[in-house]
């Protein structure tokens, strides 16, 4: 549990942060392939390729991109 010097510790460390995010839902809810994602995100950004291209490349059909990354993931 975080005690209050802990939350005022990590206030402190994340003042001068800015913090990206995604708030679109990119994989279904019952995806095993969470690993997948987060591995396909590191090789596009250490590609250069922009979080936000990231984002646009799937599609609002969650299913399909679970299969799109599989497929990306497990052929390489």
């Amino acid at each position: 549990m975080l005690m209050m010097d802990d939350m005022v510790n990590i206030s402190i460390w994340t003042d001068n942060v800015h913090w990206s995010y995604n708030d679109v839902q990119l994989q279904s809810v019952s995806s095993r392939f969470c690993g997948h994602y987060c591995v396909l995100y590191c090789i596009l950004r250490s590609r250069g390729v922009s979080m936000r291209s990231i984002v646009c490349s799937f599609t609002r059909d969650t299913g399909f991109n679970d299969v799109l990354v599989h497929g990306f993931i497990c052929v390489q």
